[in-house]
């Protein structure tokens, strides 16, 4: 079995208490996953060269062996990894330590009727509607532009 622990912005893969052959797979999703090509290094000497790849890998895997690797994945990725997972029968196991802050629900019943201003700005319907999302699903980043 295949140990997920989940931290605040990674989560780290634990391979101690599964068989060669989960890690094997879980190695090889991971790996061919969790990577995409890095469109400014397709210009780099060593790229044109063939000494590097432009591929980049979000998988940090510090050792030869995952069993004594960090093995770290974003936070973001986990629940794809959990579709592969089942999808492949590996059987895992989260552990998430994430600690978040109470909701104010008489805060969120105000910002939804209008009553919650910031100085002199009342916030528009979609910004709260980004935010009580990022409040509900634990995540997300909100982006002002």
């Amino acid at each position: 079995m295949i140990n997920l622990h989940v931290q605040s912005t990674h989560f780290k893969v634990f391979y101690d208490q599964a068989t060669d052959e989960e890690i094997h797979q879980s190695e090889n999703l991971i790996r061919s996953r969790f990577q995409a090509e890095d469109s400014t290094l397709k210009h780099s000497p060593a790229v044109k060269r063939g000494f590097q790849s432009a591929i980049r890998s979000f998988y940090i895997s510090t050792k030869e062996n995952p069993k004594d690797s960090e093995n770290l994945l974003l936070v973001g990725f986990l629940d794809e990894l959990i579709e592969l997972y089942k999808e492949n029968n590996i059987k895992y196991e989260v552990k998430d330590v994430r600690k978040y802050p109470a909701v104010d629900k008489q805060y969120v019943k105000d910002l939804h009727a209008g009553k919650i201003t910031f100085g002199k700005y009342v916030p528009r319907d979609y910004q709260v509607e980004a935010v009580l999302a990022v409040a509900q699903n634990k995540m997300g980043i909100i982006n002002a532009v």
